[in-house]
């Protein structure tokens, strides 16, 4: 169990315990060209190894690339089309849910059956993203900057 404390001594402290965290990894300090993002590690049910995904807030869905869904033989034909509007557009595709662990650095993991929005148009330089609906709202997560001196990022994560 670890824990976060919001707000100052002069506002009244908030504490929330989560099961777990794990490094945030902020993308400016390891692409400087890049200004502004913070991603995480998280395991996909049925593949190997940890998979990097932006943490977006004011995302609609979570995007799992389609070569990650052709890997987890996902199949989308068939299936209810949905339109995402983005940035880069309207994008049709399809909304699955798959089960994902976040692994804990330090206390405990959780598994999430998130929902996933897939398409073969999404753009091949954007990168897996973790977004609100079906992913963030369904778990409660604080993020520290760890701007203090010999501080480290950190995503605060826990089953709700």
């Amino acid at each position: 169990m670890s824990d976060a404390l919001i707000g100052g001594a002069d506002e009244g402290a908030v504490e929330r315990r989560y099961d777990g965290w794990t490094d945030l990894l902020v993308f400016h300090k390891l692409m400087p060209d890049v200004v502004a993002g913070a991603a995480i590690r998280l395991k996909i049910a049925d593949l190997e190894g940890e998979w990097s995904a932006m943490v977006d807030t004011g995302a609609q869905w979570s995007v799992m690339p389609y070569e990650v869904a052709e890997l987890l033989e996902i199949n989308v034909d068939g299936s209810q089309q949905t339109v995402y509007r983005t940035r880069f557009g309207h994008i049709e595709g399809v909304v699955v849910t798959h089960s994902i662990r976040l692994e804990a650095r330090e206390g405990q993991g959780i598994h999430v059956d998130a929902d996933w929005f897939v398409s073969d148009q999404w753009p091949e330089r954007v990168p897996m993203i973790v977004g609100w609906t079906g992913f963030l709202s369904a778990i409660a997560f604080g993020c520290d900057p760890g701007t203090k001196p010999g501080g480290q990022e950190k995503f605060f994560f826990a089953q709700l």
